[in-house]
């Protein structure tokens, strides 16, 4: 991932459900990969603050093909104690959110029109490209951290009035 940053208002499990949708595999060929029974691997990737082992998180990082979770802790190192932002989302702004990524996503579709028009890639082009792709990111992570806080607030409320 290009700009780290982006995943600064995830928490844990959110920086774990992300390298397990980032990967092409499920959560049964993790735990079976892992070596984890199903309930391990269902704890894992539960909001109720159960992680692997530090010996088991390389190895997680192979198994899913990413770094995400240790990118993850990385960013959240450099940054501790620095006040985080994430808005509260509801409709409104969910759609709001999800315009401004469309947006970005038309920007990168112009910018790799623009680029493959003449047949041959430059590096100006592909720096371009990758800056848009950057913005895109960063937008849909900043909205993937807003919809999990609203997830993990949602639950909450709903478990304290069950």
């Amino acid at each position: 991932m290009d700009n780290k940053e982006s995943l600064l208002p995830l928490d844990a499990l959110d920086a774990f459900k992300l390298a397990l949708e980032l990967s092409d595999k499920s959560k049964q060929e993790i735990s079976h990969e892992m070596g984890w029974q199903d309930y391990h691997t269902n704890r894992i990737f539960s909001p109720e603050h159960y992680y692997c082992s530090y010996e088991d998180l390389p190895k997680f990082c192979a198994v899913v093909g990413n770094n995400i979770v240790i990118e993850w802790l990385a960013v959240k190192a450099e940054n501790y104690e620095q006040p985080l932002s994430v808005e509260e989302i509801d409709c409104t702004a969910l759609l709001f959110r999800v315009g401004q990524i469309f947006g970005e996503t038309s920007d990168v579709g112009t910018e790799v029109q623009a680029a493959i028009k003449d047949g041959k890639l430059e590096p100006s082009e592909l720096r371009r490209i990758i800056k848009e792709l950057t913005q895109l990111t960063d937008k849909a992570m900043k909205t993937i951290g807003e919809i999990r806080k609203a997830e993990r607030d949602l639950t909450k409320m709903i478990k304290e009035s069950a």
